[in-house]
């Protein structure tokens, strides 16, 4: 893969071949690591008129996608204490199964419906004990392409780990 020289390519040339090995999903994996590790950069670039072509066509049709709908509740609950607090007493209890396919903005919110209050990122917040359930099976993160992320999972597992000894 080259991006053409026309364009002011950054890449600086072809993507190391991968050789065949003995197991083609192995080969397949190897690839997707050189391939993602070089080109994930270059297409955030490439892509950023057509995200913002994107977002001013759901703009004029008032529309939301469901990255929209994630961000305006954090923002919510991250911007707005007296609907937080409103929510917090509502739910009592929050279960969520499945939670190695959830994405960062999808913690934010957790943390902050289950954190006190106390300012500071949202895994800084001290989470009440016995509110939040999580079940979750790292091995069964299929969810990548919706931004879940099996390393962020790991983290908030540790930030859980580290208020709760034992819970995890």
């Amino acid at each position: 893969l080259r991006e053409p020289a026309e364009r002011g390519g950054r890449c600086g040339g072809a993507l190391p071949p991968v050789r065949p090995c003995g197991d083609p999903a192995r080969g397949l994996g190897k690839f997707r690591e050189r391939a993602g590790a070089n080109l994930a950069p270059l297409l955030r670039e490439e892509l950023w008129p057509f995200i913002a072509y994107y977002d001013d066509l759901k703009r004029r049709a008032g529309r939301l996608d469901f990255l929209d709908l994630l961000l305006l509740a954090r923002n919510l609950v991250r911007d707005h204490p007296a609907i937080r607090t409103a929510l917090q007493d509502r739910f009592s209890h929050i279960f969520v199964d499945e939670f190695q396919d959830t994405d960062p903005v999808q913690w934010e919110i957790l943390f902050f419906l289950c954190g006190e209050d106390g300012g500071g990122e949202w895994f800084q917040r001290k989470l009440r004990p016995g509110q939040l359930f999580l079940v979750a099976d790292p091995k069964q993160s299929i969810y990548r392409f919706s931004r879940a992320d099996i390393e962020m999972y790991c983290r908030v597992r540790e930030v859980i780990g580290e208020q709760f000894p034992g819970n995890v």
